[in-house]
């Protein structure tokens, strides 16, 4: 749903995202944007709970509709969601708004860029960038900005899609460079999402590591061949047990894994 994209956003518009979002994102219907949606949320919840102590600051850059900002300040992160579109953040502020006062007085959201974050240096303990660097005409630019940010020892958790050549004509890395720095247009909008670029695991890492931050663990997500049985009437049903567990050894056989979730660290110089 585009009603964020509108120039004027009413409240009722709100309201009618906020309902969408529920019954798409968040139900426990055994549905592709349900399953690829809660898989890497509880991905990425997971793993800033195992390398980030709770209290800690994190940054949610590309903070979106503030779904995952508000799910860790729930958790008792001390977050700051920042989005370009304005919309977004007026949209991740009434959902704030809807919860009890000062349960959720740990969490802010704002508007600034990736290139320029309008934060002190050293000042957080944790980044998230979540399906935002295959946007990003300028990569290596945020990183360097997600590191300046960092503290020391400080982490970034990262998602992305993961490049598939055979599935379609999605850039790699290094044509996407080239292409960047010869002037040519970028726009690739296969399947509507405008990646500039998608990583394989081998770009990940040298392009992380070309920035100043040290990639600790790659886990490969959302295997596409489970999504389409999911989708067949019927097999939709399956448990959730079974289903996590054929995900769960799916993903790590890395068996057309759709997705990436990265966590590095910041490297002292």
């Amino acid at each position: 749903m585009h009603i964020l994209l509108k120039e004027s956003v009413t409240e009722s518009d709100l309201q009618t995202l906020y309902t969408h979002e529920i019954e798409v994102l968040f139900s426990n219907k055994k549905t592709w944007n349900c399953y690829r949606y809660q898989e890497r949320y509880a991905k990425v919840v997971e793993l800033v709970k195992r390398y980030v102590p709770k209290k800690s600051k994190i940054i949610d850059i590309g903070s979106s509709h503030g779904n995952f900002s508000l799910g860790l300040a729930s958790e008792g992160y001390i977050m700051l969601g920042l989005e370009l579109e304005p919309n977004f953040v007026k949209y991740a502020r009434w959902k704030l708004k809807k919860k009890k006062p000062g349960v959720m007085d740990n969490v802010n959201f704002v508007v600034g860029t990736s290139s320029n974050l309008p934060v002190p240096s050293d000042a957080f303990d944790c980044v998230l960038l979540l399906e935002t660097i295959e946007h990003l005409k300028e990569p290596e630019k945020a990183l360097q900005e997600i590191r300046r940010v960092l503290r020391k020892n400080g982490f970034l958790v990262l998602s992305t899609v993961k490049r598939f050549s055979f599935i379609h004509n999605s850039r790699s890395f290094k044509e996407f460079r080239e292409k960047y720095q010869k002037g040519e247009e970028l726009t690739d909008s296969h399947f509507g999402d405008e990646h500039l670029f998608e990583l394989n695991e081998e770009e990940s890492i040298d392009l992380f590591s070309s920035c100043g931050l040290d990639v600790l663990r790659l886990d490969t997500i959302a295997p596409l061949i489970l999504y389409p049985i999911l989708s067949i009437k019927g097999l939709n049903s399956l448990p959730n047990p079974l289903t996590k567990f054929l995900v769960k050894v799916l993903s790590k056989l890395n068996l057309l894994c759709r997705g990436i979730v990265i966590v590095a660290k910041k490297h002292s110089i």
